[in-house]
């Protein structure tokens, strides 16, 4: 078949929502032809038994080789004229078709049949009736605080002591949980680290170990919880005989030039200037947070303002996407894809078809307003993500130069410009926030 469009005869049906199938017929003679020049190619290599090769009659290489040439041609014909159909018609499909008949004998036209589905027609509501929430904070001397207390208590040091266990101390302890005297699943551990008040186990756990020294042994009376997500064991009576091998306090590093140059390599150790670069930080961070929750508020408000259907084979492809994400995770944090249980799909589907339906509208809105990014815009966007990195320029040159990450921070630039767009028309109800309830309002959403 040459490079030239074959004159193909296309007709679509619908078969309910956004499913179509389309049959196709190519002329007999789109196939005969290419199969003819396959055989005659075919023939100048060919060994065929009794003949000197590339001597072989055409009749018979037709009939040694003839079907299974036909056969090749009629797949390379039904990829090469699904893509002219699609284009005939004007259609772009919404995921891979389905090939469900193919009608093919020689010196007939070749008939296919395929299904797919389209995607859907999107009417925007008005940028100008969606409502935003933004929200500010300003950081306080007090927050500033609070965040050097937790580097401190990132670098603390654990020193054993000889005394009784206190609220915030270490033990390293061995215990059997027993049920009516006999051990229970998952109820046992060995020289088991345990930071008192970390409401890590049950109630009462923690607390009882209080005043206890290393060397002493313990049974502790408890009870599950009605609500533990065990139902074996909720609300069940339990022993734990606990053996303390040690005790720890935790020490906490002293705000000096060591610590300064450890934390954030301010050299002449002064306290102003280690506020100030940890001020700086916070503010980054609360940029992010809060720039992260206005995307997220616009994407659900522009959400919430549109129903359409939306095509299942998106979806698959989404929650497929999404599998591999988890797995790859899962190989990177746990560990072993052999201990993975099997994945229920199912529970990536609500998400996945939020993700589908969030991509659709944008796509749409970058259409209508024919957003576009410029190379200021791309630039902007890399050097913003350059920043963090302990050679920034050097980090630059690499996504400038790197097709793949282009592509990514194109994308983030076009999305910026999307942001920017539905903000300047929305109407902004503007709300100020606590720098602490903005972050933990990110974490909860982690």
């Amino acid at each position: 078949m040459s490079n030239e469009p074959v004159n193909l005869e296309v007709s679509i049906e619908s078969m309910g929502g956004l499913q179509r199938r389309m049959t196709v017929i190519v002329p007999e003679t789109a196939v005969s032809e290419r199969v003819a020049s396959r055989l005659k190619d075919l023939s100048k290599t060919a060994r065929v038994d009794g003949f000197r090769k590339g001597k072989a009659p055409f009749s018979v290489l037709k009939r040694q080789y003839g079907d299974a040439v036909y056969a090749d041609v009629v797949n390379d014909t039904i990829e090469k004229t699904l893509s002219e159909a699609f284009e005939k018609e004007s259609l772009q499909p919404a995921g891979h078709p389905t090939l469900e008949s193919i009608e093919a004998h020689e010196g007939n036209p070749l008939h296919y049949k395929v299904s797919f589905e389209v995607y859907p027609e999107i009417t925007l509501t008005p940028l100008e009736t969606l409502e935003i929430e933004k929200r500010h904070a300003e950081i306080s001397e007090a927050d500033v605080d609070k965040a050097i207390d937790e580097l401190r208590e990132s670098s603390a040091q654990w020193h054993i002591i000889d005394r009784a266990a206190q609220e915030k101390d270490r033990l390293k302890i061995d215990f059997v949980g027993m049920m009516e005297g006999t051990p229970f699943e998952g109820g046992s551990a060995l020289g088991h680290l345990l930071e008192i008040g970390s409401q890590s186990f049950i109630p009462g756990f923690e607390s009882q170990l209080i005043g206890i020294k290393a060397g002493d042994k313990k049974t502790l009376e408890l009870s599950f919880p009605a609500e533990y997500h065990q139902a074996s064991l909720a609300g069940k009576p339990v022993q734990f005989e606990v053996t303390v091998h040690e005790v720890a306090e935790k020490r906490l590093p002293e705000l000096n030039a060591e610590f300064f140059q450890e934390k954030h390599q301010i050299e002449n150790g002064d306290l102003n200037a280690f506020r100030t670069k940890v001020r700086e930080r916070m503010q980054r961070e609360l940029e992010q947070h809060l720039k992260r929750e206005l995307k997220r508020s616009l994407i659900e408000s522009i959400a919430s303002r549109h129903e359409f259907e939306l095509p299942k084979a998106l979806i698959e492809r989404e929650i497929d996407s999404r599998v591999k994400a988890f797995k790859r995770n899962f190989q990177q944090y746990v560990g072993g894809l052999k201990n993975l249980p099997e994945i229920d799909r199912e529970l990536f589907r609500e998400e996945a078809g939020r993700g589908v339906k969030v991509g659709l509208l944008f796509t749409e809105i970058v259409k209508q307003f024919d957003l576009k990014v410029s190379e200021e815009d791309l630039q902007n966007e890399i050097k913003k993500a350059s920043q963090p990195y302990e050679n920034p320029e050097q980090m630059e040159a690499y996504f400038m130069s790197n097709v793949k990450q282009r592509e990514q921070f194109e994308a983030l630039a076009l999305e910026e410009r999307l942001v920017d767009l539905v903000l300047e028309k929305a109407k902004i109800k503007e709300k100020t926030i606590s720098y602490q309830e903005a972050m933990q309002v990110n974490k909860e959403e982690v």
